[in-house]
C-alpha cells in the first residue's frame, strides 16, 4: 500500500515537471515567433493571440 502511494506521488511530480517544461518550451517558441514576425512586419501590431499568455 505504501509503495502504491509513493508511485502515485512520483507520477504526480513527474506530471508537474513535464507541464512546467512544456510551458517553458512554448514560451520560448512564442518569443521566437514574435521575433520573426517583428523582423518581417516591423512591429507586432498585426499579431493577435487569441488565448493564453
Amino acid at each position: 500500500m505504501e509503495t502504491e502511494l509513493l508511485l502515485r506521488k512520483v507520477s504526480a511530480l513527474q506530471a508537474c515537471v513535464r507541464g512546467f517544461l512544456v510551458r517553458r518550451q512554448f514560451q520560448s517558441l512564442r518569443a521566437e515567433y514574435e521575433a520573426i514576425v517583428q523582423e518581417i512586419e516591423g512591429d507586432l501590431g498585426s499579431l493577435q493571440w487569441t488565448a493564453g499568455r
